[in-house]
């Protein structure tokens, strides 16, 4: 079967639509993974920050014995 010119535009246009689809998802994935890791790096700077004060008070409480 030959495809008119019209048909051709169509199914180009067509895989174009698909491709700008597939382009806006990758896009919302790269930008939840990029939230999702500076969450993860705001709750590890938040862990480190309390294992600090857990040290300090630890050598606050070894010093006064």
């Amino acid at each position: 079967m030959q495809v008119t010119g019209q048909q051709q535009r169509i199914i180009d246009r067509a895989g174009g639509i698909r491709r700008s689809t597939v382009d806006s998802s990758r896009q919302g994935a790269n930008k939840q993974n990029e939230a999702t890791k500076a969450d993860h790096q705001e709750s590890t700077a938040m862990g480190q920050g309390q294992n600090a004060g857990a040290s300090a008070i630890h050598s606050v409480r070894t010093a006064a014995l």
